[in-house]
């Protein structure tokens, strides 16, 4: 058979002639011509598929042959030449494709594996300089897969596996310094949902405590593997869980520890352990004499743990039910700057910062007739619905015999040392405060418990509401408290504009009080992150880094970017700057020394130098690189090293556990702050309804329309803190949280309601979206306080 008969001629190719005797070329039909020109296009595909499957095969020969030669060789693999060799096996563009990857990925990670440490170290290197898209395809990518195919067909660990996962842990180290990727990219969300969480988190344990010290995990000691061991491939809601495992153990060990003590010896207990706050803190205020909050034994904290009253031992039973604006008890003429009650003349003081307070005559009436008649509590027309929000105390029921306070007047309110609230429980770490106060209180209570009674799972009271608080009530205790911390006037923490962080104010040194407050703050940190509350605690990423440990590495100008955008760029252009092109040296273009004007805490103005001399020192070509590296140590490191040992220090008193290790500074900051992205969708879609609504009632599809096209961003938040206590997502997104719509009667005036403890939503069956409209905006812009039902 003629070979133009099996190959048929290409587009574009030469044809052979096939001229007569006579010179000319034959006549050809039409149908001939046409044949010849244009091919059967499903043989010309076959054709090519067939020639790709060959040549992949020759590829995939040639691969497995290399690998082969590269692992009986492996000890020659230490030079940097033959160790180009295996980074381009690892680039292999094979290694996508699934057929392949089966064959070649367990050779190529059992070779990295067993090559020299030096070996490893220059693919490291090579890594941090690989571009990310390059490093995600070739490399990330192909071995994620491996790992779920893997996992899925055998349902088990095999040398295989781990081999890749080892290699994985070297890809993820570099791109740790080149951060050329996202921490996302390194999840495996099969590994993620999939894992027994508890049971590799338990034998991950274990095995550090009895084997996997620090010398034997340098000098390559085996032991038993673990997922927990590579937490890069877990996703950040996967450790979440984890640290909230290891949270749930160390309360349990706390309560049986005060139950234990309070059976073996009564109220004669004598503690061992140091109290949070051994020297006074000051909080300085506006034009007011400073809060102090002292360090005192409190009425109730001489007690044995658990000699609480029966309110205490049953907290948390009952859920908290957000009210609308008309029963506040902190629209009054008090001073929130210090310990003293301001005259009902006094100017009423301005709230925390961030909280946006409606106004109108409707407040303005109800305030006078506060203030005029002292009422314990005032109705609106909603109130007198019969599912009322606000509890009265009855007259043969007084405060302090274990019913709740009911509201009262913030003249009224006694101080968290006299409200019948205990101070004290075996089973709970109790914080108790006024709003009108709120930030004295909170920093005394705090500063009063010992440092074992803070491991207990915490309960906030505010005093003169009938909140119980079995979850919403402590999300609004944090969400006010660090809007206090973070005010101008407290002065802890200064904002950085350009990236609208918080970073501490500049000081050589600190007394022992400013350290205390540093240490609250540490602790006010560390408590909301261990009770897993969500807070609005914009810090910049360095202080996470530096929080985990990861400062061993030297902090660099890309941690300063963080922060301070123009510092850092500025440093970039000086180290990028070109004499020959600039026309000037250097030191003529720039005029530095290794000196630098700094405003300290107290708002002077002070020169520091950076190395001994600095001042005399020029900055030249030569030296410009580490003027850079000082100078970026200075700003991140020397110049609040006493404020971050001391925030540290705090911070480290309930969050110091292994599994707090596990995350990496991006992780660790959506663990405090959550999740940015505010899905509304998901939200929807992971919402169950009770009392008779369903995802197709008329009211329901209004609602889910209003908050998601209606309302602005910022009403979005506030509906989101109305539903659950919290203006943000979780670390999971807003797909993570349930809730739940319930029927709350038939159409009437009624505001919606909420527990949010629960994640609860109780709305009325309104007439109309207007109507719907129109009162969830008042109810969720004019709602904070609780109440029971």
């Amino acid at each position: 058979m003629p070979v133009a008969s099996i190959f048929p001629v290409l587009p574009g190719a030469p044809r052979p002639s096939t001229a007569s005797k006579t010179g000319q070329a034959p006549a050809l039909n039409r149908s001939d011509s046409s044949r010849q020109k244009f091919p059967d296009p499903s043989a010309q595909r076959s054709l090519s598929d067939l020639h790709l499957y060959n040549m992949a095969q020759a590829m995939h020969k040639s691969a497995d042959r290399l690998l082969d030669d590269l692992a009986d060789h492996i000890t020659l693999l230490g030079t940097p030449e033959r160790a180009q060799v295996l980074l381009g096996a690892a680039q292999n563009p094979l290694l996508a494709e699934q057929g392949f990857a089966r064959t070649l990925l367990p050779k190529l990670s059992a070779t990295i594996v067993g090559a020299p440490s030096a070996t490893q170290q220059l693919l490291v290197k090579w890594w941090i300089e690989c571009p990310g898209s390059l490093l995600l395809d070739r490399v990330v990518k192909p071995m994620l897969g491996f790992l779920s195919r893997e996992l899925l067909a055998t349902k088990m660990l095999n040398l295989s596996v781990m081999n890749v996962i080892k290699v994985l842990a070297l890809v993820e180290e570099a791109n740790q310094i080149s951060r050329a990727l996202p921490p996302e990219s390194f999840y495996n969300q099969l590994i993620s949902e999939k894992m027994d969480v508890q049971d590799h988190y338990t034998a991950w344990r274990q095995t550090h405590m009895m084997h996997a010290t620090r010398r034997e995990m340098q000098e390559g000691v085996d032991v038993p593997f673990s997922f927990c061991s590579y937490p890069f491939l877990l996703d950040a809601r996967a450790k979440s869980n984890l640290m909230h495992i290891e949270a749930r153990f160390q309360m349990e060990q706390s309560v049986a520890q005060a139950r234990m003590e309070q059976q073996l010896y009564g109220g004669s207990c004598t503690r061992k352990d140091e109290r949070v706050l051994t020297v006074p803190a000051t909080f300085p205020s506006r034009d007011l004499p400073r809060t102090t909050v002292a360090v005192r034994d409190l009425p109730g904290t001489a007690t044995a743990a658990g000699q609480g009253s029966r309110d205490a031992s049953k907290e948390g039973t009952s859920s908290s039910s957000r009210a609308p604006n008309d029963v506040r008890q902190q629209d009054q003429a008090v001073n929130p700057w210090s310990n003293s009650v301001s005259p009902p003349s006094a100017v009423v003081a301005p709230p925390a910062a961030g909280r946006r307070v409606s106004r109108g005559l409707r407040d303005l009436f109800l305030n006078m007739l506060r203030t005029s008649t002292g009422s314990r509590s005032v109705r609106s027309s909603n109130d007198s619905a019969s599912d009322d929000t606000t509890t009265t105390t009855r007259p043969d029921q007084g405060p302090g015999k274990g019913q709740a306070e009911g509201p009262q007047d913030g003249f009224s309110l006694p101080s968290p040392s006299d409200c019948p609230m205990p101070g004290v429980h075996s089973d709970m770490s109790i914080v108790r405060v006024r709003r009108t106060h709120l930030l004295c209180d909170a920093m005394a209570e705090i500063g009063r418990q010992f440092k074992g009674d803070l491991l207990k799972p915490l309960r906030v009271h505010f005093i003169g509401e009938d909140g119980i608080d079995a979850g919403g009530v402590k999300k609004e205790f944090f969400l006010l408290l660090i809007a206090e911390l973070l005010s101008p006037e407290i002065g802890l923490l200064e904002q950085q504009e350009e990236s609208n962080t918080f970073w501490f104010k500049q000081a050589k040194n600190l007394s022992e009080e400013e350290a205390s407050r540093y240490l609250l703050l540490g602790v006010v940190l560390g408590l909301a992150v261990y009770n897993r509350v969500l807070l609005d605690f914009p810090l910049p990423l360095v202080l996470y880094k530096l929080l985990l440990g990861r400062g061993q590495q030297p902090l660099g100008l890309r941690d300063l970017e963080d922060m301070q955008p123009s510092v850092a760029r500025s440093l970039r252009a000086l180290l990028k700057y070109d004499p020959m092109e600039g026309g000037a040296s250097v030191e003529d273009a720039f005029c530095l020394s290794f000196s630098i004007e700094m405003v300290m805490q107290g708002g002077g103005r002070e020169l520091v130098e950076l190395k001994p001399g600095g001042d005399d020192i020029v900055v030249s070509s030569e030296n410009r690189h580490e003027y850079v590296e000082l100078l970026v140590d200075h700003l991140l490191n020397k110049s609040v090293a006493p404020h971050f040992k001391a925030f540290s220090r705090g911070f480290r008193m309930l969050c110091d556990g292994p599994a707090t290790r596990l995350f990496n500074p991006q992780e660790l900051e959506r663990l405090v702050c959550g999740n940015p992205h505010l899905d509304f969708t998901a939200l929807q879609q992971n919402a169950k309804y009770e009392g008779g609504f369903s995802s197709s009632t008329e009211v329901i599809q209004w609602m889910w329309e209003i908050v998601r096209s209606v309302l602005t961003m910022e009403e979005k938040k506030r509906f989101l803190k109305f539903f659950t206590g919290s203006d943000r997502a979780p670390i999971g997104g807003l797909g993570s949280l349930k809730c739940v719509v319930q029927r709350d009667g038939t159409d009437s005036g009624k505001l919606p309601t909420s527990h949010t403890c629960f994640n609860t939503l109780l709305l009325p069956e309104y007439a109309s979206k207007a109507k719907l409209a129109s009162l969830l905006k008042l109810a969720i812009m004019n709602s904070e306080g609780f109440g029971l039902e």
